[in-house]
């Protein structure tokens, strides 16, 4: 168990433009996370029979109640007009894309006027308990622990089902603040199921 060997207590971030996770279409969905600031929004219908109805998302639009709808003839991309500043809990509705025989999955993402991702960074779980394995000096930052400087390393957590870690997120050690980016990650596996996160890490500047 992680919990008895405990060196570290670890936050894990994520920074993404995604205010909803690919999913498998339903007539009403929920957003995962709302804009940080007035957005367009980008939405992706991909993997249907033909991906071809409507998307509506109802939310908050020039500080008023608002909602914009696009009409997919096919699997595609398209982008709103309107700039949101958030979307109603069980403001994304579909039609069309549920009958299919192979029914198309939804993203959502945030973009500015010109396209470009419109990030924010949320916390993925808090607290955890984890055990640490500093790796070697390379072309990092420094960090110094008991008088030993190292800048990569390996943390162990306990696996969960409800969420894993991958490339590009932040470990951040609860303790001291001190911030790594995940630059890879597998799972150990136990006899019947998986045992632990390894997540090596990379100490950010």
């Amino acid at each position: 168990m992680i919990a008895s060997n405990a060196d570290h207590y670890v936050t894990v971030r994520r920074t993404t433009a995604r205010l909803l996770a690919p999913a498998t279409a339903t007539a009403t969905m929920t957003p995962d996370r709302q804009p940080v600031r007035a957005s367009r929004l980008k939405v992706r219908v991909a993997g249907g029979t033909t991906g071809s109805g409507t998307v509506t998302v109802a939310g908050t639009v020039n500080g008023s109640a608002g909602s914009e709808t696009l009409t997919f003839s096919g699997n595609a991309v398209l982008t709103s007009d309107q700039m949101f500043t958030a979307i109603d809990t069980n403001g994304i509705t579909t039609s069309g894309l549920v009958g299919e025989s192979t029914v198309a999955t939804v993203t959502v993402e945030a973009v500015d006027e010109s396209g470009s991702p419109q990030s924010s960074t949320y916390t993925l779980v808090a607290g955890r308990p984890a055990v640490f394995t500093p790796r070697a000096l390379g072309d990092w930052p420094i960090r110094r622990e008991g008088g030993v400087e190292f800048d990569k390393g390996v943390f162990l957590l306990e696996y969960e089902e409800t969420w894993s870690p991958r490339p590009g997120d932040e470990v951040v050690d609860d303790e001291d603040g001190a911030v790594w980016e995940v630059v890879s990650t597998r799972t150990i596996p136990a006899v019947s199921r998986p045992l632990h996160f390894e997540i090596q890490v990379a100490l950010r500047g």
